[in-house]
């Protein structure tokens, strides 16, 4: 699926933030969008981490033999 343009993600993020709104709040929106995006691209493109591999990795590391 294709992601919205930037210019409309511009808008969209502007249009959604409180008038006192700081560039810091900006920012920090931007990093979230651009994290979640590079997500769902590597999802698509299949080089993400499956779920069962990363709960695997976690339980190993922590010490939980079963899934709660």
């Amino acid at each position: 699926m294709a992601h919205p343009s930037t210019k409309q993600l511009l808008q969209q993020l502007i249009d959604e933030l409180p008038d006192d709104a700081t560039i810091a709040d900006v920012q920090y929106r931007l990093y979230i969008i651009d994290a979640a995006n590079r997500g769902r691209d590597e999802i698509a493109s299949g080089s993400g981490i499956p779920h069962a591999r990363v709960a695997a990795e976690l339980r190993a590391k922590w010490g939980r033999a079963t899934e709660t």
